[in-house]
């Protein structure tokens, strides 16, 4: 097995990629079997967050990003000191005025920490102060589409119309006959390419095996449904993209209406450095996996084998939940004998899928 094959070995895991999950949690709280033994992939934590509004026995939410999981036992603080007011304005999807998050932090929220989290956070008050959902790369990325490329495609007031709540033949209309203009196909186009996706959102070697597929052109044919064939107006992930701020359009885990669930369920979750393979083979028994896109950071032989300890160690019947965004990596291609495919589930939960990057969705189920 070659090493090089491992996204680790070839990629930066020392800062904040993405401050915010950038999948939709009701996908996985549609295929999350009753009181599972959860392991999830971390990232910015609020998907493993959701998780906890499904009654999952734990969740064990893995990164190999050390400064991720800091920013996940951040984001448990704030819900274990604030009420769910000043969770919002803390994180930043409200204002607040100047040093009212430090103000937070040291008064609150810092006693809920330990470690290297607090380590981090005590140094880096400038990511607190402006608020750490804003603080990551791929978010980085997305307010230079919506702060420098729409205001040369777009006025303010056709953003805002864009997002507004339309009929499903109004929001086509809208799309085709305003939106989709010349200057906006070709920005949009340039702008989502692989090598400005890789130097400013994501890391390059994430496409290091994305060798055929034309990236810009498949984000241009998911942007195009996620503006026109579902609605606009309740989509936190379009919405960010758009204005470059979630606007009082809240992710799921940051509700009102889950605020207190998953407090409430904080004792079942932990957050752990490590990779899918090597926690399964720590601990038996998972019984649903959140494992976003990562196979397709895999080389062929890391993805093969992974397969096989996620096959050998799963609690029986396991649910795996992943992406595909431009690789069709399939547990089912690898090892058909292990794992089976729930097709109708996994098509029906992806129709409503708001986060608008993945191109296919797979709910597979270990054979028994």
């Amino acid at each position: 097995m070659s090493k090089a094959q491992a996204i680790q070995d070839r990629a930066k895991f020392d800062f904040v990629r993405y401050a915010n999950c950038w999948e939709d949690p009701l996908l996985l709280l549609g295929a999350m079997p009753a009181r599972a033994k959860c392991l999830s992939i971390a990232s910015a934590g609020d998907n493993s967050f959701s998780l906890l509004c499904g009654d999952p026995a734990s969740v064990t939410a893995f990164d190999l990003n050390r400064a991720q999981l800091d920013l996940c036992a951040l984001k448990a603080a704030a819900f274990r000191t604030l009420d769910h007011e000043a969770f919002l304005k803390f994180l930043g999807f409200v204002a607040a005025e100047p040093g009212e998050r430090a103000a937070l932090y040291h008064e609150k929220v810092r006693e809920a920490l330990e470690g290297s989290e607090r380590e981090r956070y005590d140094v880096r008050q400038d990511l607190v102060e402006g608020g750490v959902i804003d603080a990551g790369k791929f978010e980085s990325y997305f307010r230079i589409f919506a702060n420098r490329i729409l205001p040369l495609t777009h006025t303010m007031r056709e953003r805002r119309e864009l997002l507004r709540a339309k009929s499903l033949e109004e929001r086509r209309e809208f799309f085709r006959k305003t939106w989709a203009n010349l200057r906006y196909r070709l920005l949009f186009k340039l702008f989502f390419n692989k090598w400005v996706m890789g130097r400013y959102g994501r890391d390059p070697e994430f496409f290091r095996y994305v060798r055929t597929v034309a990236i810009s052109g498949e984000i241009w044919k998911r942007a195009e449904r996620a503006m026109s064939e579902l609605p606009t107006d309740d989509n936190p992930y379009l919405r960010y993209t758009i204005l470059g701020t979630f606007d009082g359009v809240l992710p799921h885990y940051a509700r009102a209406e889950n605020f207190e669930t998953i407090r409430s369920r904080l004792d079942r979750i932990k957050f752990v450095q490590g990779a899918p393979g090597d926690l399964a083979r720590e601990s038996e028994g998972y019984g649903f996996f959140n494992l976003s896109d990562i196979f397709e950071y895999m080389g062929p032989d890391i993805f093969r084998a992974t397969a096989g300890e996620l096959a050998s160690r799963s609690a029986p019947g396991a649910v795996y939940a992943y992406y595909n965004m431009m690789l069709p990596r399939k547990l089912t291609d690898v090892m058909p004998e292990a794992f089976a495919r729930q097709t109708e589930l996994a098509d029906r939960l992806f129709a409503d899928n708001q986060a608008f990057f993945y191109g296919a969705y797979h709910v597979d189920v270990l054979r028994s």
